[in-house]
């Protein structure tokens, strides 16, 4: 048991379409555009998108550096 929580520790939080939408303060509509772009990077698994949190955080230093 103590494996499979280390485990999930070892990996970034994936999260929902509704919950980057909620943490970025943006519309889920902006979001699936801007998913659907390539400009925020997500995955759609059938149809849903799931993002790495690492990624959505990741926007913020892309943003600061430019």
């Amino acid at each position: 048991m103590k494996n499979k929580t280390k485990l999930k520790n070892d990996f970034p939080r994936i999260m929902t379409i509704r919950e980057v939408s909620e943490y970025l303060k943006i519309p889920v509509s902006t979001l699936y555009s801007l998913s659907k772009k390539g400009i925020i990077r997500g995955v759609k698994l059938g149809k849903c998108w799931r993002y790495l949190e690492t990624d959505i955080l990741a926007l913020w230093q892309l943003k600061e550096a430019a």
